[in-house]
């Protein structure tokens, strides 16, 4: 008797989990895009390499903290930082894992670099993990790092920008 009624909670549970999943066929939604989810925050490292006058790539790494816990994945980015006192946000990049370091690199963009004069590693609108200067020179840049407190880079970077904004070149794979 026990054999029987275990067969028959075993018949009736293997019908309630079928009734509740999804079709082999069917396909999963893809989640919501998000312009920007930042991490309450982050340790890391950025560093330059210049290779011309108007050329510089950047690389390093970021760890979002873990303050109760491994953070949700999240998104970061590379601030550029302007001589009109505005801010500008690069490509949005995807941490590796919550709980590790996330290594990346990339060329600045074109579109800023006349009037760049610095860019930080952010992991939110304010949140700052290194920053260097970017000091042009009548043939060549110099970049130097710089405090994430430096006045240069005191403001808040903008919602993410649109591909049509000025300053995001679509052809280039490899910027930041």
């Amino acid at each position: 008797m026990t054999s029987v009624a275990s067969r028959l909670v075993a018949a009736a549970l293997g019908l309630v989990l079928a009734g509740g999943a999804a079709p082999a066929h069917a396909v999963a939604e893809p989640p919501a895009q998000t312009l920007w989810s930042p991490v309450s925050c982050a340790t890391g490292e950025l560093t330059a390499h210049v290779n011309g006058p108007s050329e510089v790539w950047v690389s390093g790494w970021i760890e979002p903290c873990r303050r109760n816990g491994p953070p949700a994945l999240g998104t970061f980015s590379v601030g550029y930082y302007l001589s009109t006192r505005t801010a500008a946000r690069g490509r949005e990049l995807v941490y590796d894992s919550p709980t590790g370091p996330t290594p990346f690199g990339g060329r600045l963009q074109n579109g800023y670099f006349s009037q760049l004069v610095a860019v930080c590693l952010t992991f939110s609108a304010t949140g700052r993990v290194a920053c260097l200067a970017v000091e042009p020179t009548a043939d060549w840049v110099t970049v130097v790092p710089i405090g994430t407190d430096d006045p240069r880079v005191a403001m808040p970077l903008p919602p993410p920008p649109s591909p049509s904004q000025p300053g995001q070149n679509p052809t280039c794979g490899n910027c930041v």
